[in-house]
């Protein structure tokens, strides 16, 4: 049997040669890479989108518009703002990756383990690893062309700010369990269920291709479920 090629080949065989890159990790799983790699463009995206525009004046205009802030003053607006600048630049880039990616392959493996098959939870780590590195490249690299073209920023919805998504045919305001539905359309999400479903059937026994993206659609459909009902309550 060969050997593993390594973490520094699949970083480029998870965008050109993912089947090949998931039996690599099936040989010899591994994620520290990835996912420090994965923290580092994070950080770096967000601090060259707070030199693009001025993010404190963003996250205000985001707070005034949400229902919710009806009735705050203007301090309390930009004391919300000052709290909130620094969590998306420094706090959510280095811990929302490594929680959802444990919490993640946590729930593959629950999936297939109900369904008959069998892996291990070190093998789908890797897998959500270099998943979520691909994401984070794609969807941080068009954050940054969106931001350096677009002429108003504050009119960008940061809970959408790139039209991959069918959320811009409503309002997150008028229709918020509409747009909901219609963000969770959206083409890079579906690519990466198609990836963590691919690697899923790869690092595992008794789980095929069809079955493995199906799994892990059932559990982006709750998470888009559990969203919808939120909305609908509050």
């Amino acid at each position: 049997e060969e050997e593993a090629k390594g973490s520094i080949w699949r970083l480029q065989g998870i965008f050109f040669e993912p089947s090949a890159t998931f039996e690599d990790i099936n040989k010899k799983p591994t994620f520290v890479v990835a996912l420090l790699l994965t923290v580092v463009i994070a950080l770096i995206g967000w601090n060259i989108i707070d030199n693009l525009v001025d993010v404190q004046e963003l996250i205000e205009a985001q707070i005034k518009a949400a229902p919710q802030a009806e009735g705050l003053s203007q301090d309390q607006i930009e004391l919300q703002a000052s709290y909130t600048v620094p969590f998306i630049k420094w706090v959510a880039p280095v811990l929302i990756p490594p929680l959802m990616m444990l919490l993640v392959a946590a729930l593959m493996l629950l999936m297939a383990f109900l369904t008959g098959g069998t892996t291990t939870f070190k093998k789908l780590t890797a897998v959500v690893s270099y998943t979520f590195f691909f994401q984070t490249v794609i969807s941080i690299t068009l954050m940054v062309l969106v931001f350096a073209v677009v002429a108003d920023p504050e009119a960008i919805n940061l809970q959408n700010p790139v039209s991959s998504t069918l959320g811009f045919l409503f309002d997150a305001e008028d229709s918020p369990v509409l747009y909901k539905l219609a963000s969770s359309a959206d083409v890079i999400i579906w690519y990466v269920i198609y990836l963590l479903g691919l690697g899923l059937s790869k690092v595992s026994e008794g789980i095929k291709v069809r079955k493995g993206f199906a799994l892990v659609a059932v559990l982006y459909l709750i998470y888009v479920f559990i969203g919808v009902i939120w909305n609908m309550l509050f």
